[in-house]
């Protein structure tokens, strides 16, 4: 194997690593964490937010059974206010989703096709490509770390929960 094909074999391992860890963790509910800050258990309540998705708690008992905590991710409803930094975070995601992709498939190709004329695009497409990824931390300046109304709504319901004005 000649040097530069195992250079683009060994970025396109990092690169298919890198793509995956960004589309699980763009896509699921626990990008930010609030936690419970007045509970005197072990295990105090928490809820989690992502820039696509919340976390959606549902709890069942019965006589015979302890209470049992069903977590899953579930869309936003139309009452949340997303501002321009959550906007901007959404944005970002995608387009570091399609960038990334596009990258990776010129890569993977270069590794079997002429890698002499792709390494000028891919270098800095992934860089560009992290760039957007991580532009995604605007959503930790939005009104969803800070000011979430679905954190406030559970905070003056049940006074005996306390969550702290700013996400983790």
């Amino acid at each position: 194997m000649k040097k530069p094909q195992f250079i683009f074999i060994l970025a396109a391992v990092f690169g298919t690593a890198a793509f995956i860890l960004a589309l699980v963790g763009d896509m699921r509910c626990h990008f930010i964490k609030f936690t419970d800050t007045a509970s005197a258990t072990s295990d105090p309540i928490s809820i989690e937010f992502g820039i696509w998705y919340q976390e959606s708690i549902a709890y069942s008992s019965s006589a015979s059974e302890k209470i049992a905590v069903t977590k899953s991710c579930k869309s936003y409803s139309d009452s949340i206010t997303i501002d321009g930094n959550w906007k901007a975070a959404r944005a970002f995601s995608i387009l570091s989703f399609f960038f990334g992709s596009i990258v990776l498939i010129i890569n993977l190709v270069a590794c079997c096709a002429r890698p002499d004329k792709s390494k000028v695009i891919i270098g800095p497409g992934y860089v560009i490509a992290s760039i957007f990824q991580g532009l995604n931390l605007l959503f930790l300046n939005s009104n969803a770390c800070k000011n979430n109304a679905l954190v406030n709504g559970i905070s003056s319901q049940s006074p005996e929960i306390s969550f702290p004005q700013t996400c983790s």
